[in-house]
């Protein structure tokens, strides 16, 4: 199965300008055009809504997006486990959310894969529902995430890693912020604004089971507002840029809008609903009855070494703050 239109699928929401996505897929406007058409003509519906810019996902393009993207990440996963049974070679399952490991993994396996070429690393993505059952089921070797187990287990390990404050984008478009009033606000010094402006007001969202949803659904609660039309999609990344390119406002962390560059995007504002930032516990997960300990804690240390000084620059770990404290006892 070739995954060729996926790719260009992808691209056109995220740009939403066939233009730009044929700049960024190397291939040409018309011929971008021709293959969505016949794409559209295979399936029997149209995934995009081209009648008048920016070009946005239907319904069915949205459901295009999320099902042929799992069947890749399968496919993907099936050909990795194949590929080691074919070589003898053991296994070593990382579970992560979708979102954090195009950021993570790039640092992290390089180093694994340096340090232990004899095994055969495998990356299983999903919202964090998925990924507390899979854990539990015995087939993840580590997790890392803030995931919220509905179970109790004596013999799963939770270490924290990392804190990230949480925080909205509101795209300017919607007209509900006045420049004026943001002042010199940013990333890291958010508006401070008022629960009723995000009443029915549109949102991008990520999917049930997501671990930045579960802490919107707080927020609603607490603050009493309910959102207008929603746009849900499960790639937490592509929300983020949706919400930068006007779609909605988008509930995620300060590091995945810095990771993903929306700073410096002069069209969104950086808000909060209260001086003090709601934010998430990042941990490192595993069982510790494992087989594997040895290799579980040295993949540990490369994320406390490598992966959050590279992107929690911003952000002081866990880690570092226990250390601390720790010196001064």
């Amino acid at each position: 199965m070739s995954f060729d239109r996926l790719d260009y699928v992808m691209a056109i929401a995220e740009e939403q300008n066939m233009t730009k996505a044929a700049a960024r897929l190397f291939i040409s406007q018309p011929a971008l055009t021709a293959s969505i058409n016949k794409l559209e003509e295979e399936l029997g519906v149209k995934l995009f809504d081209r009648q008048r810019p920016p070009i946005k996902l239907t319904p069915a393009g949205v459901l295009y997006m999320k099902e042929m993207s799992r069947i890749h990440q399968l496919q993907f996963n099936l050909k990795a486990q194949l590929s080691s049974f074919a070589r003898k070679k053991p296994q070593f399952t990382i579970g992560i959310g979708k979102g954090r490991s195009q950021f993570w993994l790039p640092i992290l396996l390089p180093i694994l894969q340096e340090s232990h070429p004899d095994i055969q690393i495998i990356v299983k993505n999903g919202n964090y529902d998925t990924l507390e059952n899979t854990f539990h089921s015995g087939s993840i070797d580590i997790a890392f995430g803030s995931l919220n187990f509905s179970f109790s287990d004596a013999d799963i390990v939770e270490e924290p890693l990392s804190k990230e404050n949480l925080i909205y984008i509101v795209p300017g478009k919607l007209g509900i912020i006045d420049d004026m009033e943001y002042g010199n606000c940013s990333l890291y010094n958010p508006f401070l604004i008022s629960p009723s402006l995000l009443n029915e007001q549109p949102f991008v969202c990520a999917e049930s089971g997501n671990s930045y949803q579960r802490y919107l659904e707080i927020e609603m609660n607490k603050y009493g507002f309910r959102p207008g039309d929603i746009f849900i999609y499960d790639f937490p990344p592509l929300a983020a840029q949706l919400a930068g390119r006007g779609m909605g406002i988008f509930f995620t962390s300060q590091n995945l809008c810095e990771w993903e560059r929306l700073t410096l995007n002069s069209n969104v504002y950086f808000c909060t609903l209260n001086n003090i930032m709601p934010n998430q516990n990042i941990r490192v997960y595993y069982n510790r009855n494992s087989a594997r300990l040895d290799l579980i804690h040295e993949v540990i240390s490369i994320v406390r070494n490598h992966v959050i000084p590279a992107l929690y620059s911003n952000t002081a770990s866990i880690h570092e703050i226990q250390s601390k404290k720790a010196d001064t006892l």
